[in-house]
């Protein structure tokens, strides 16, 4: 609950500290200030694919040739809602949800071909700048995210009594929830259709102990909300 209490308070902050530093855009008038983003596409745990070896018990051992550097690429979905400021600054508070498959990694090599699920939830608080070329809107952002790594998995234990003999431990159910703050970087390109849905693309990555850890390309739909002039 301490990380959703600071994950409120920054909030908060981002809000007011944006709302400071005024800056002239053009053509602003025309946007809507609330919009409503949502997409489906590839979602990919990229930390992966740079590990090539394990470390278990002190001796390193292969990894599974089916996660030897590479990434682990599954289906996420993507939603968010924003609020453009009269500053040109657009703050955007969304939601990514990903199921993806992992290999086992035993260091014997047993359960290589078996495979369990890893989930991810990841809430983010992001800033972007649009820059229009017509019908077209470039959109880079960054901001925070608060991840959350689920995933239940068998404990695949052993012990090796001599060169000719292992000796296999009864697997044990294991739940891991990891739950991180790290730093959103995204970029978003969109056609605009009408002057309230746009139509693009979203790509993005959560850095998590400064190591991008997920990659993800969302095709994408934007719904603006038209200002009262």
């Amino acid at each position: 609950m301490s990380v959703i209490k600071k994950f409120l308070k920054i909030i908060v902050f981002y809000s007011w500290a944006v709302s400071l530093f005024p800056l002239k855009v053009e053509a602003q008038e025309k946007q809507g200030k609330i919009g409503f983003s949502t997409g489906i596409g590839l979602f990919s745990q990229v930390a992966r694919a740079f590990v090539s070896e394990e470390n278990v018990q002190g001796v390193t051992h292969l990894s599974n040739p089916k996660l030897k550097n590479k990434a682990i690429i599954g289906t996420g979905y993507y939603t968010s809602a924003s609020y453009l400021f009269d500053t040109g600054y657009r703050m955007h508070i969304g939601y990514d949800i990903a199921r993806l498959k992992q290999y086992y990694n035993d260091p014997v090599g047993f359960f290589w071909e078996n495979s369990y699920s890893i989930n991810y939830h990841v809430y983010h608080l992001s800033f972007s700048r649009d820059l229009r070329i017509n019908r077209f809107t470039l959109s880079p952002g960054i901001g925070i995210v608060i991840r959350r790594y689920e995933e239940d998995y068998l404990l695949l234990d052993y012990s090796v009594i001599d060169d000719a003999n292992i000796l296999l431990e009864f697997p044990v159910v294991m739940n891991r929830d990891l739950l991180d703050i790290g730093l959103k970087v995204a970029f978003e390109s969109y056609y605009s259709v009408t002057n309230t849905i746009s139509l693009g693309i979203r790509i993005s990555s959560d850095v998590i102990n400064f190591i991008p850890e997920t990659f993800s390309v969302y095709p994408c739909m934007t719904i603006k909300i038209p200002s009262k002039q």
